[in-house]
């Protein structure tokens, strides 16, 4: 009897960042308060509209750059990987049998994760922080493909 390829498990789930109100005011707000002063002071100087939409053509792909990150960091698992993007950029790819510990944290540190309550993932010799929406449901299906994964959150 042939167990080929048809009669493997097939995982392939995705789960967008959880996004944080607090970070996401941060973020869009320090733009937006920048990108309205520049407006007002394009305008105020009298300058005519030619510095007003230079400024809009300058800031239209910084804004884009900035949503499609915000909108697109997400994490996905497919069969052994967690593969982790930053919009449409691939960040990192773990294998699920390299990740031993899964851990609550509040660190501020630089990580692809949208929310200021995260998931410290580690894994070999090193770590990332992630913040998946369906938290539960995304800790059930890693712990289902690595049962070793030692699992410690505290909400």
């Amino acid at each position: 009897m042939d167990l080929g390829k048809e009669n493997l498990k097939q995982v392939s789930q995705y789960f967008p960042s959880a996004k944080s109100k607090a970070l996401g005011i941060c973020i869009w707000g320090l733009l937006l308060a920048i990108l309205l002063m520049h407006i007002t002071t394009a305008l105020n100087t009298y300058k005519g509209y030619e510095e007003f939409l230079v400024i809009v053509i300058l800031w239209t792909p910084i804004l884009s750059i900035v949503g499609t990150v915000w909108l697109g960091t997400a994490y996905q698992i497919t069969n052994d990987f967690m593969i982790i993007k930053i919009g449409p950029i691939t960040h990192s790819v773990i294998p699920i049998s390299e990740i031993h510990q899964i851990n609550r944290s509040y660190s501020l540190m630089s990580s692809p994760a949208l929310s200021l309550t995260r998931l410290e993932i580690k894994y070999s010799k090193s770590y990332i922080l992630i913040s998946p929406e369906a938290e539960e449901e995304f800790l059930t299906l890693i712990k289902s493909i690595n049962p070793q994964i030692l699992i410690n959150i505290t909400h």
